[in-house]
C-alpha cells in the first residue's frame, strides 16, 4: 500500500490512501511487510493461507509490519510514499506494483497487479532495514509442524503391519515379546489364526468336539510354565517365589502365581477347573486355592477352603444371576480331588466323589484382575497344589476321573 502525505507547516494534514496491491494468502502465510522510499517489490508468497497483519506504519523511510496467522509463510512487500498506515482492516483502491514474487514451489512472479483484498489478524510491529543491492535477504524460517499419522479416516490404504505371525499349526500363532522373543500362543477355542486378517479369525470345522485343556501347570519342577502347549505365560510373584517340592506346587503364604491372560476375560458359559491339593495346619481361616477377585469384590470363578469348618468353598458370578456359593466338607491334611464346573445353567463343585450345585446363567462375570493362584486379597494358602487344569468347555466327569490330577504321582 502507498500512502502520499502532504505538509503544509500549521496548517491540517491531508492523507490519501491508495491501495496498490494486497494479497490474500491461503495456506501457511508468515507475512511481513516492509514499506521504503519510492519504488516497491513485492516478496509475499503467492500461496499459502490468510496471513493476519496489524500494526501502525507512521513518518517516512522504511517501516514492516509482522503479523502471525493461523500458518507460516515468509515474504516482503516494499512500497512507495509517506504517512500513516493502519495495517488492519479492509483496503479498497486500485495501483500498480512491480517487482518479483517468490513462491513456495521456488518459482517467481514478475508483473504489475491491481485489485482490492483482505488484511486480517493480529501482531506487532518491528523496524526492518532494507538490504543494500546485491547483499542476500534474510528470511526467517518456516514454522513447520509434523505431518499428521495416516489413519483409514484420513484416506490411508496401506494395512497396519502384523504384529503376529503363524505358529507351529493353525490353532496357535506367535507373539513377540521385548526381551523375551517371539512367543507362541493359543487361538480361543473354536478359532483358528489367519493370517491375512492377522487375528484367530477362521472359524475351526467341527468333526469330532474335543474337551482339551486351555492352561495346565503339572509342578514337576520348579520350571513352573503352562504345559497345555499355549505357552500362555505365568507370573511367580511375592516375598518369596513358588517353588516344586516332591513334584507339587509349595505354597506358604509369601508367594502367588498369576495368569494375565485372563484378566479381563470373559470366560462364557462353559467352564471347567480340576486340580488337587492338601492343606497345611494353621494360616489364615479362609484361604484361596484359585481366584479371579479384584479389589475385595470375590471372584467370578472361585475355589477357597474354610480351614475352621473343614468346607471348600465353590464361588461363581454371572451377568445374569446373583452370585452363588456352595460349600462341600472335605478331609483335613489329605490330598483331595477338587473340581468347578460351570455350564451355563449351574455352578457345580466336586471335593472327591461329593458333588453339589446351585443354579446360576448367562455368561460369567469379567473381572480386572488375571487368574490367582495361591492366595487373593490377603487369602493365603498354606499347602500343596497340583496337577492344575483350565478348560474352557464342560469335561465330562468321567474324562476328569482319568485325568493325572485324580492319581497320585
Amino acid at each position: 500500500m502507498a500512502l502520499s502525505l502532504k505538509h503544509k507547516l500549521g496548517h491540517a494534514v491531508l492523507i490519501t490512501l491508495s491501495l496498490i496491491s494486497i494479497t490474500v494468502a491461503q495456506g501457511n502465510l508468515f507475512g511481513a511487510v516492509f514499506n521504503s522510499g519510492s519504488s516497491g517489490v513485492d516478496r509475499r508468497p503467492s500461496g499459502g493461507g490468510v496471513g493476519p497483519e496489524t500494526g501502525i506504519r507512521t513518518g517516512s523511510g522504511t517501516d514492516s509490519s509482522l503479523g502471525l496467522g493461523g500458518s507460516v509463510n515468509p515474504g516482503t512487500n516494499t512500497g512507495t510514499g509517506t504517512g500513516t498506515d493502519v495495517s488492519s482492516g479492509t483496503w479498497p483502491g486500485s495501483g500498480s506494483i512491480s517487482g518479483s514474487v517468490p513462491t513456495i514451489g521456488g518459482g517467481t512472479e514478475v508483473g504489475p497487479g491491481t485489485g482490492t483484498g483482505v488484511n486480517t489478524g493480529s501482531g506487532s510491529s518491528i523496524t526492518f532495514t532494507p538490504p543494500r543491492v546485491g547483499v542476500p535477504t534474510i528470511v526467517p524460517p518456516l514454522w513447520t509442524t509434523p505431518s499428521p499419522k495416516l489413519t483409514p479416516e484420513a484416506g490411508a490404504t496401506t494395512p497396519e503391519p502384523c504384529r503376529y505371525r503363524p505358529g507351529s499349526d493353525s490353532h496357535f500363532y506367535e507373539e513377540y515379546i521385548f526381551g523375551l522373543g517371539w512367543r507362541e500362543r493359543l487361538c480361543p477355542l473354536g478359532t483358528l489364526f489367519n493370517t491375512a486378517k492377522c487375528a484367530c479369525h477362521d472359524l475351526e470345522p467341527v468333526t469330532e468336539q474335543q474337551c482339551r485343556p486351555e492352561f495346565y501347570l503339572d509342578f514337576d519342577s520348579n520350571d513352573i510354565r503352562d504345559r497345555a502347549g499355549s505357552n500362555i505365560p505365568i507370573g511367580n510373584n511375592g516375598d518369596k517365589k513358588i517353588t516344586s517340592v516332591s513334584r507339587a506346587g509349595r505354597f506358604d503364604g509369601s508367594g502367588i502365581l498369576t495368569v494375565w491372560r485372563y484378566s479381563n476375560t470373559d470366560f462364557g458359559r462353559e467352564l471347567t477347573i480340576n486340580f488337587r491339593f492338601y492343606d497345611f495346619p494353621g494360616g489364615d481361616e479362609e484361604q484361596v486355592l484359585i481366584s479371579n477377585c479384584y479389589n475385595q469384590q470375590p471372584g467370578s470363578v472361585e475355589v477357597a477352603i474354610d480351614r475352621r469348618t473343614k468346607h471348600v468353598i465353590f464361588r461363581g458370578d454371572s451377568v445374569s444371576s446373583t452370585p452363588q456359593e456352595i460349600r462341600i466338607p472335605f478331609r483335613d491334611q489329605a490330598w483331595k480331588n477338587v473340581t468347578l464346573i460351570y455350564d451355563g445353567s449351574s455352578l457345580r463343585g466336586q471335593v472327591d466323589n461329593d458333588e453339589k450345585s446351585a443354579p446360576m446363567q448367562g455368561n460369567l462375570d469379567i473381572r480386572y484382575s488375571g487368574l490367582l493362584i495361591g492366595q487373593c486379597e490377603g487369602r493365603k494358602f498354606y499347602g500343596y497344589i497340583d496337577e492344575l487344569r483350565l478348560y474352557r468347555c464342560v469335561k465330562d466327569q468321567s474324562g476328569l476321573a482319568e485325568a493325572p490330577a485324580f492319581r497320585a504321582k
